[in-house]
């Protein structure tokens, strides 16, 4: 499902390679929950740029906060596909994390890479990240998992509605896994 990824410095340089950072702007780093800011990589006036978004959608006051949505579903979706037509973004991470049945947290990054990009969207100054079926790197840890996004794409996918539209068919690359383990910190 997607709901926390981290963001380092390194992956943060990586991202930054692909689009223009204002000066004015402070990317959140460490890990990024529901609820809090983080960079996004968005559509620019001369090709792509960054700024700071919040993570996951109130659109019903009465509803839970949306965090993520279904590839399948979300262009003919009446309250994401708007959207979607409109304000797509891509969210760098250094990796994402997911919760094994047994609630053990499995850290996700792409392979020889220290940045991967999570396609979603922009709704009212909040990201959505959208979410796939599981390849066969992740599935025996859960059945979903975000749709990401090669370097080479994540221009085309913020510019071109049709090709956006391609991607969201197409399967995630192999991530590779391991557990995530927490230190306690020490007193003395």
């Amino acid at each position: 499902m997607c709901g926390r990824f981290q963001m380092t410095p390194e992956a943060w340089a990586a991202a930054s390679r692909l689009a223009s950072v204002p000066d004015f702007i402070e990317i959140p780093l460490g890990f990024i929950y529901p609820g809090t800011p983080a960079g996004i990589l968005t559509a620019g006036k001369e090709g792509l740029t960054s700024r700071i978004a919040r993570f996951g959608w109130k659109w019903n006051p009465d509803k839970r906060l949306q965090i993520n949505a279904r590839c399948e579903t979300v262009w003919n979706s009446a309250l994401f596909g708007p959207w979607m037509k409109k304000d797509r973004v891509v969210i760098p991470a250094s990796c994402f994390f997911e919760w094994t049945p047994d609630k053990e947290m499995i850290r996700c990054m792409e392979p020889g890479s220290k940045v991967l990009y999570m396609a979603g969207f922009l709704a009212e100054n909040s990201f959505v990240i959208l979410t796939t079926a599981a390849n066969a790197s992740i599935r025996d840890i859960h059945h979903r998992m975000p749709l990401v996004l090669l370097p080479e794409q994540v221009a085309p996918w913020i510019q071109d509605e049709t090709a956006a539209r391609r991607m969201t068919q197409l399967v995630p690359p192999g991530m590779e896994t391991a557990p995530y383990l927490f230190q306690q910190p020490r007193l003395f």
